[in-house]
């Protein structure tokens, strides 16, 4: 991902960087998505999906619209890299304990590479990096970090980007 970021089986990674980083990442490493099965799962919307090539037989893409779905979906992963796209009204919404979710994480790290990426440090990923092997923040070109959500809570409203991203059903 980067000369100092290896992926490596059996770690849990939470990787904070701009979301034109991400894509960069991502689309940079495609190649790689060939040799590798990959899964990206994202929740209830994407900001970083509609920028990286997914035409690779080996890169799967699934949406999880509660946090119970990506426990599930978690759990059933045989997939060699999980890049997840963090989403925090997955959690706010439903009533799912954080905790959970970071063990589901940290569980599917045992046989695969996890990646949990976002743009943003919010109350919810800083309890969920708790659980994480290495945490990694990466800045732009322009010295740039990460937008950090205010101290006070989740905001309910959706995240400054571009565009919102849906899914289309596969």
């Amino acid at each position: 991902m980067h000369p100092s970021i290896l992926l490596q089986p059996g770690t849990f990674t939470v990787l904070l960087a701009p979301e034109e980083r991400l894509v960069q990442i991502l689309h940079r490493h495609a190649p790689h998505f060939q040799r590798y099965l990959t899964l990206y799962v994202c929740g209830n919307y994407s900001r970083i999906l509609n920028g990286i090539d997914r035409r690779c037989p080996e890169f799967s893409v699934q949406r999880a619209f509660t946090g119970f779905q990506l426990q599930k979906i978690l759990a059933e992963a045989h997939q060699t890299i999980i890049w997840v796209e963090h989403d925090p009204t997955l959690y706010e919404e439903n009533g799912v304990p954080v905790r959970l979710i970071s063990l589901a994480l940290k569980d599917a790290a045992r046989t695969s590479a996890v990646v949990l990426c976002s743009p943003a440090c919010d109350p919810v990923l800083c309890e969920m990096a708790r659980f994480a092997d290495r945490i990694f923040y990466l800045e732009t070109a322009d010295g740039r970090l990460p937008y950090r959500a205010q101290a006070t809570g989740l905001s309910r409203e959706k995240p400054p980007s571009q565009s919102q991203t849906r899914l289309e059903i596969f």
